[in-house]
Formats: structure tokens, C-alpha cells, sequence
């Protein structure tokens, strides 16, 4: 599924993406409301009905930083691709500004921000508390 996806141009790969956390988010009772236009950093926003709280959310297909997202009070949802044939994807959301604190802030002066396809050993174990959920893709 992997290679399949990464056929994909940019537009399906983020409406692919957008439907994949919207699925992990509705297992816990969260939906997305998807925006027509990007609204201070946020592609869609989650709304919690239970809580009403609204979360805005940029959707990437890696896990990303940048100092374009900084200070807003926007959250990252990104997958990681897994599994023996990468047909996993796990899903982590968390605001990006802490995710520039584990990442380490002196990534933010690489080239627009710092982004990388896979995440690290290391960056897994520092991530595993935001991970939402896993979509498996065998088909």
C-alpha cells in the first residue's frame, strides 16, 4: 500500500490523509470538519461533541515542524508507516509547539522546518504517548 501511496499527488495524498485521521478520530467519538481553505496553519478542525472542545489540526503526510506553525495553538496529526509490507499506518496528534520540544528546536533552522519520511527509534519512544490509533491497509 505503501508504494501505492507514494504514486499519489500531493492533493490525493492529503485527502487520503484526511480521511485516514478522521477514521482513528471517530473510534473516540471526535470528527473532522474539514476546511475549504487553510485557516491559520489548520486544514481541518476535530470537534469533540461530548466536551465541545475544537481542536485546529495541520495534516501531514511525515511528521513535520516549522516556524510557520509556531505559537498558533495548532496541533500536528501525522501517520508513520509500519509493518512488515509499511500497510500500517499509526497516527499521532499533539500540538505542534510540543512537538518542536521533543524534535529539538534546532531542527527548526534546517531548511523550511524539518520533516523526515520515518520516525526514528528514539522518536517513536518520545512519541508513543500521542499516538491515536493504527489503520491497518491490507487489502
Amino acid at each position: 500500500m505503501y508504494s501505492e501511496y507514494m504514486d499519489f499527488d500531493s492533493r490525493s495524498k492529503e485527502a487520503f490523509n484526511i480521511a485516514q485521521l478522521g477514521a482513528v478520530l471517530a473510534r473516540g467519538q471526535e470528527y473532522l470538519l474539514r476546511l475549504p481553505f487553510d485557516s491559520n496553519g489548520a486544514d481541518v478542525l476535530a470537534y469533540n461533541p461530548a466536551t465541545l472542545k475544537t481542536r485546529p489540526i495541520q495534516v501531514k503526510a511525515r511528521v513535520t515542524i516549522s516556524e510557520k506553525y509556531l505559537n498558533r495553538g495548532l496541533f500536528i496529526a501525522f501517520p508513520n508507516w509500519s509493518g512488515e509490507t509499511g500497510t500500517r499506518q499509526d497516527w499521532y496528534l499533539l500540538p505542534h509547539d510540543e512537538l518542536v520540544g521533543i524534535l529539538g528546536a534546532e531542527k527548526l533552522d534546517e531548511r523550511d522546518g524539518y520533516s523526515a519520511r520515518r520516525l526514528s527509534k528514539k522518536q517513536k519512544a518520545d512519541l508513543k504517548n500521542f499516538m491515536i490509533g493504527s489503520i491497518d491497509l491490507k487489502g
